[in-house]
């Protein structure tokens, strides 16, 4: 007979070996998708964002004054269906509104991910807010004999 010890790992050896490294992968495998669900979600914000400045940048370019206090619209952005809402709130003077935009999936329309607020000023035909003029002008209504130009 041989009189060596055997060598080699018994069987409970190798399932608890194999049961840290199914436990390591598990636990590499969760953070990897908490990793995927937080860059999905940046990247839906991030275009959320964007809709809801530009909703804002069209009514200034269109030099548009809505007398509407809140309206709904959907648009398709990088793939998705959005819904966003453009709240008007007057101000003091009648020649300026407060605009924010709350932007959400359609499928959600509950989860706001995007909100802008910015501010649209009405367009008077020859008066200081003519964008037509260029930094440091104006119409020199309040100078009618030339002094200051």
């Amino acid at each position: 007979m041989n009189s060596e010890p055997q060598r080699g790992f018994t069987l409970i050896e190798v399932v608890v070996a194999l049961a840290i490294v199914i436990i390591a992968f598990m636990a590499m495998y969760g953070s990897m998708m908490q990793s995927v669900a937080a860059t999905t979600l940046m990247q839906e914000k991030t275009i959320a964002t964007w809709i809801a400045f530009d909703r804002i940048t069209e009514l200034r370019i269109n030099n548009e004054f809505p007398e509407d206090d809140e309206s709904t619209d959907e648009i398709e952005m990088a793939g998705t269906e959005w819904v966003f809402t453009t709240r008007i709130i007057p101000t003091e003077s009648e020649d300026i509104l407060r605009v924010i935009v709350r932007v959400a999936p359609v499928e959600e329309p509950d989860n706001i991910l995007g909100i802008a607020s910015g501010a649209l000023i009405r367009f008077i035909p020859g008066g200081s807010n003519n964008p037509q003029s260029g930094p440091g002008e104006s119409d020199n209504s309040d100078d009618p004999e030339g002094i200051f130009r």
